[in-house]
């Protein structure tokens, strides 16, 4: 990497640790998010809070069974439709091992689903245009929903 190739990504990681600072945490995962559809030319998602109460809601129901699942997406996701008038509608899910919930951990989720060409497809998708973002943290595990909608 060059000297300005390393430059530019120092301001990047300044940028967005500012941001962190003066954002809301699921504003930031948001942003994170948003960086990546971005870099692949679609529009930004708009953080959608009804969609939030069922992410929540999910986060909380895979703390409680210690499991990182997609269990009831059917009953969720028609619940999500009815409530959004959407007719698509997407979630990634994560259990990540951490005792507590920061933006360190905000960028190691987006970067893991990321990686995983499923969960990829549900940011990237361009149908999308909303998300909700349902954080827990619950003895030593981080678990992380997203909802997308169109």
């Amino acid at each position: 990497m060059d000297t300005t190739a390393l430059w530019i990504a120092i301001v990047l990681l300044a940028v967005v640790a500012i941001i962190a600072l003066f954002r809301p945490r699921r504003s930031y995962q948001v942003e994170l998010v948003n960086i990546h559809r971005k870099r692949n030319h679609l529009k930004p998602l708009q953080a959608y809070y009804p969609l939030d109460r069922f992410a929540k809601d999910h986060s909380r129901y895979m703390a409680r069974r210690h499991d990182c699942s997609h269990d009831r997406f059917g009953i969720r996701s028609a619940k999500v439709m009815k409530v959004t008038r959407s007719d698509l509608v997407g979630e990634n899910c994560y259990m990540y091992p951490s005792e507590s919930y920061c933006s360190e951990i905000d960028v190691r989720l987006v970067e893991g689903w990321m990686e995983s060409p499923e969960h990829r497809a549900n940011i990237l998708n361009p149908k999308y245009s909303k998300i909700g973002i349902g954080v827990v943290v619950k003895e030593k595990c981080v678990y992380a929903t997203q909802i997308f909608c169109s």
